[in-house]
């Protein structure tokens, strides 16, 4: 049985397309925000181990792995 929830490799924004059962759930670019979009389907994210090969397929980096947003052009670092 292939896993419940696939999390994408991260878009150009740093953000991930989170399918569960083949539903789109929507884009994240946390881990927090995976979470909150698993609860949006019933799912208890809290007492979900993010590790769990049978449940998660993690593509382009594991559940830790969340790369910053790139920053808009023009813009620079604050001081």
């Amino acid at each position: 049985m292939p896993p419940l929830v696939t999390v994408f490799p991260p878009d150009s924004d740093g953000r991930r397309a989170v399918r569960c059962a083949g539903e789109d759930l929507g884009r994240a670019g946390s881990l927090y925000e995976v979470m909150d979009l698993l609860n949006g389907v019933g799912l208890n994210a809290a007492a979900t181990a993010f590790e769990n090969t049978d449940v998660f397929e993690w593509r382009g980096g594991g559940p830790y792995v969340w790369p910053s947003a790139p920053r808009p052009p023009g813009t620079t670092d604050p001081d």
